[in-house]
Formats: structure tokens, C-alpha cells, sequence
């Protein structure tokens, strides 16, 4: 889960990603993978609502 906070004082993003199985859970290529999402995804999608990781 990553939260992201926005220029309002009541305004936040919440990212929510859960990937199970074992290409994911069991191996360590699973987990990068699932890093190099979140770390393209976020960043990007924060930037749409002008909030900050």
C-alpha cells in the first residue's frame, strides 16, 4: 500500500496492489517486477492529482 499526500488538507491518494501466486510470492523475479510497477504507477498517477509520494 502507498499513500501519497495531496495539497489539500483532506485530500490523499491510497495505491492498493495485491498480486498473489507464485511467480510473485515465491521468487524474487516476481517481487522486482511487482516493485517496478508500483515505482512507475505511483509517481505518475500522484502527479495527475498534484500530490507527492
Amino acid at each position: 500500500m502507498v499513500e501519497a499526500t495531496c495539497n489539500t488538507r483532506t485530500a490523499y491518494v491510497s495505491v492498493v496492489v495485491d498480486f498473489w501466486g507464485d511467480r510473485v510470492e515465491d521468487t524474487l523475479t516476481g517481487y522486482k517486477k511487482l516493485q517496478q510497477f508500483v515505482n512507475d504507477v505511483v509517481p505518475r498517477e500522484t502527479k495527475k492529482f498534484d500530490c507527492v509520494k
